[in-house]
Parts: structure tokens; C-alpha cells; sequence
């Protein structure tokens, strides 16, 4: 069979038109991707109720994906575009590769907004002020993060309390361990070999509730950081990231933003039907009066 050669002219002509290609998808906007699309791709985790979970019809809940289902109106209006909403389950160390990517439009999630995240995505108005706080075993007698000096403290791995826990380290004279989720985090809690888990407060409590034992453990008092939680998207698209701002703004406003998080943190949750009985903060408090 003989070779086909292209000649070098139509070659290039051809390189061009590709490089043409390229070049304007990677100039539209993520609105405009959406549109074009006629689908928004919301990312969530299975594993950070009541942020984001996956119920027991294997569908995406929680405190987080509603606020994001609000404004998915908003970005259904600003593209003049009736939306599929397709859910997409992320990692928690893989957030940022999905957003950059385009896997997801609208991360609806616990993500924490922080100066290094800012360098690689864009936040919503904050809808929740996480505190981070250390679980420890009752049995043990701890009582304060003091009495933690040379012992060994598990983290889930690259997520902001393991940025933490390493910059606390030396200071308070802990040994980072790191664990792949919250099941193996608890996992080394309870048989020992961590006497503190740091995490998010709330989703420690949300752990216990829906743990064997919650009895059995205690949540320290003292608050070692505090951080904004917020819908991220990519970076660089204003009209998206204004468009969802304005929907939780109508939502603060209506009430709405209310009504979700005493579903989400004062209710009884699936699957054990057990409130972690968390109330709204002052701090969460001013910062929506700041922005409603």
C-alpha cells in the first residue's frame, strides 16, 4: 500500500486551524463552556457530611450541594441555558486538579479558602466559619492540646489540617501521622496508635455522630485555626463567580441560607438519625450580615 503524504502547506494550514481551536476554548470563559455544554458539573465528597455526602439513593446531599443547586438558577439565568446539573464525585487531595481541569464548574463542598488555594481557584461569599479542634480518646485523660507534647497526631493527609499539624508541630511537639480518609483517621484513634485527630470541628462531630461509640471520645477545647468554607470555582471568570454570590446573597436575604444550615447541623442526619447540634456561630453570624 503506498504512503500517503500530506503536503507541507496543507500540514500547516491544518497545525493552525488546530492551534485556532485551541486557542478559543481555552479564551471561553467557563460560563461560556457551560452554555455551550448545556451542563454544569458540580464536584462533592462522599466523606465530609453535612457539607457533602452521598445519601442512601446514592445521590449527592448536604449542606454544600444545596447551596450550590440554589445557584445553579442563577448560572441557568446568566446563560439563558436550561442546565442538566451533573453531580461528580472529587477527593480531597484532588480539588484543585478538578477544578483546573474543567472536570467540575461549582466544587460544593468543605473547602476552606485559604491564600495558597487562591493562587488555583476563586471563592464564593463564605456560608460557614470552620473551626479546627483535636479529638482524643475519654480513656486517655487528655484535656488539653498541651498534654499532646511527644505524642503522635493524625491528620487526613493534604487537606488543610495537615498543612497545620505540620506548622504546629515543632511548636507544640507533636508527631504527624497521616491517613488516606476519615474512616482510617478514626481508625488510628481508636486503637491508639494517634492520641489526637485534628480535623474541621464539624466534621468531627458529624464522625461521632455517626460512629459506634461517640461516648468514648472527647473534642479538646481549644481552637487551633479558623477558616472561611465556600463554593470555589476556577479562577478568572468574574460572571460565574458573580453569579453564584448573588444566589446565596438572595438566599441570605430570603432566609434561605438560614433554613439550610438548621437542616444541615441542628436536624437529626441520616443514617443514624443524630444531630451534631452545632448552632450557628457569631462569627458565621457577622459574616453574613456583611454580605446579605
Amino acid at each position: 500500500m503506498p504512503i500517503l503524504r500530506v503536503p507541507l502547506l496543507r500540514r500547516t494550514a491544518a497545525l493552525a486551524l488546530i492551534g485556532l481551536a485551541c486557542t478559543a476554548a481555552s479564551a471561553q470563559t467557563v460560563l461560556q463552556q457551560i452554555a455551550l455544554r448545556g451542563q454544569i458539573n458540580l464536584g462533592y465528597r462522599v466523606d465530609a457530611s453535612p457539607f457533602s455526602f452521598r445519601d442512601g439513593q446514592g445521590k449527592p446531599a448536604g449542606y454544600m450541594v444545596d447551596l450550590c443547586q440554589s445557584a445553579v438558577e442563577r448560572v441557568q439565568a446568566a446563560t439563558g441555558k436550561v442546565l442538566r446539573v451533573n453531580p461528580v464525585e472529587v477527593s480531597a487531595d484532588q480539588v484543585v486538579r478538578y477544578l483546573q481541569a474543567g472536570t467540575v464548574d461549582l466544587l460544593c463542598s468543605a473547602t476552606s479558602d485559604t491564600p495558597e488555594r487562591r493562587s488555583a481557584m476563586a471563592f464564593s461569599h463564605p456560608v460557614f466559619i470552620a473551626q479546627t479542634r483535636v479529638l482524643v480518646r475519654a480513656a486517655d485523660g487528655i484535656s488539653n492540646v498541651d498534654q499532646l507534647r511527644d505524642q503522635s497526631v493524625v491528620v487526613i493527609g493534604r487537606t488543610t489540617a495537615d498543612t497545620l499539624a505540620t506548622q504546629r508541630a515543632a511548636e507544640r511537639g507533636w508527631k504527624v501521622a497521616r491517613a488516606l480518609d476519615p474512616v482510617a483517621a478514626m481508625g488510628q484513634l481508636e486503637l491508639g496508635w494517634a492520641k489526637g485527630y485534628l480535623r474541621d470541628e464539624v466534621l468531627l462531630l458529624t464522625q461521632l455522630s455517626q460512629g459506634r461509640n461517640p461516648e468514648a471520645y472527647t473534642l479538646l477545647p481549644q481552637v487551633l485555626s479558623s477558616e472561611p468554607i465556600a463554593i470555589a470555582v476556577r479562577p478568572g471568570d468574574p460572571q460565574l463567580l458573580q453569579a453564584v454570590n448573588d444566589a446565596l446573597a438572595q438566599a441570605n436575604r430570603s432566609g434561605l441560607l438560614v433554613s439550610t444550615y438548621q437542616r444541615w447541623f441542628m436536624a437529626p442526619l441520616p443514617p443514624f438519625n443524630r444531630s451534631i447540634n452545632l448552632p450557628m456561630s457569631a462569627a458565621l453570624k457577622d459574616e453574613l450580615a456583611r454580605w446579605r
